[in-house]
């Protein structure tokens, strides 16, 4: 199941970046592009009520088909409004909640997949490994025009190639299940342990707000400061090969230390990033030491948040804490880009800083009064 959704991320990554630098090169106002940005997660968020209910009845591999396909549309329907030079945000708008729809249920399947499957001692090594290959999909994706100078058709090609891969590798897992794996949504002991996914929650949100949030702000805040379009587009791959390389110590480090100290390390690394856009104007370059950084600490804190769902496997319904941290993510990644592009279009990008600053410190300080200082089990 990993499979299939790390090769449906590449083509997303790809057209995303390409999609926000066009709007931005058109004209369109930083707000305007953010609610491209958002839309995906603002479906995320809507849909979440009903996903642990379609993935109890339809499967986990079944609800995952079902995200690709509606995500093969999307996708090719963007490519195919870049093929014809289209630059109506509306229409790239819809594309994106739909988008959001498919990620739903992709995601959400594959991550309660993993979460019921690792082994209890190999939990984080576990999630690291589908993490990175995640990470690996969304640094790739928005290099990939510029590095083979692509033109739109070689857009259209590429998505189709790699949905085409993607929805075959999900249609080859489903008969070797003789009945569809499901995940309980109700927890052993009858209720869900609220209190001890709040962190959790938090976790999530900063996560998805500094990981994809910012994958449509970025560009916008290069383009301002005079980076070219084709290098402000890869900012976005910048963030995630921070996001994977994160990946290497938690597959290392989760398993034995305890989860605030790792939490703390990726807190530090978001603030750092931020103290680097504050400084940008006296080098372009420190603009990608920021985006190195952002994408650290905001992938290293989902994955993170992701192992502590599957820790408390036990204790808590699976479907259910899985959705909600999902959906956490996912209102990360609405108020990223919404917040960024409020302020870029209020103060210009001069004090963004002090806005993503305050994030983690936040996060920070929840690590002293938390009463979650998990371990691993032994």
């Amino acid at each position: 199941m990993g499979g299939a959704t790390i090769v449906y991320l590449v083509p997303y990554a790809m057209l995303t970046p390409q999609v926000v630098v066009r709007l931005g090169e058109a004209g369109a106002s930083a707000t305007a592009v953010s609610v491209c940005g958002l839309a995906p997660f603002v479906l995320i968020l809507t849909m979440s009520p009903i996903t642990p209910k379609i993935m109890q009845r339809l499967g986990l591999k079944a609800t995952q088909l079902l995200g690709l396909t509606v995500a093969a549309l999307a996708l090719m329907a963007t490519a195919l409004l870049m093929l014809v030079g289209s630059v109506s945000l509306s229409a790239y708008v819809a594309f994106s909640a739909l988008l959001g729809i498919a990620a739903a249920f992709t995601w959400t399947a594959t991550e309660a997949s993993i979460a019921t499957r690792a082994p209890p001692d190999r939990i984080g090594s576990y999630s690291a490994i589908y993490q990175t290959g995640l990470s690996v999909s969304l640094a790739v994706g928005p290099f990939l025009p510029a590095l083979f100078q692509m033109t739109d058709i070689c857009l259209v090609v590429t998505t189709a190639v790699l949905m085409g891969l993607a929805l075959a590798l999900a249609l080859a897992s489903l008969p070797r299940q003789s009945k569809p794996s499901t995940v309980s949504t109700h927890a052993p002991a009858g209720r869900v342990l609220w209190r001890a996914a709040v962190m959790v929650l938090a976790v999530a949100l900063v996560g998805g707000w500094f990981e994809v949030g910012l994958n449509a702000m970025l560009p916008y805040v290069a383009l301002d400061i005079g980076v070219s379009s084709q290098s402000a587009a890869m900012l976005v791959g910048v963030l995630a090969t921070g996001a994977l390389l994160s990946q290497l110590p938690i597959f290392f480090l989760s398993d034995k230390l305890s989860t605030n100290a790792l939490y703390r390390s990726c807190a530090i690394a978001l603030f750092a990033g931020a103290l680097m856009l504050a400084v940008t104007n006296l080098s372009s370059h420190l603009l990608w030491i920021s985006a190195f950084a952002f994408g650290a600490g905001g992938g290293a804190l989902y994955t993170l948040a992701m192992i502590e769902v599957a820790r408390s496997r036990n204790s808590q319904p699976v479907a259910t804490l899985t959705t909600l941290a999902v959906s956490a993510y996912t209102l990360g990644g609405i108020v990223g880009p919404f917040s960024t592009g409020v302020v870029l279009d209020l103060t210009g990008p001069q004090h963004l800083w002090i806005v993503l600053g305050a994030v983690p410190v936040v996060i920070l300080l929840m690590t002293f009064t938390s009463l979650s200082n998990q371990q691993k089990e032994h």
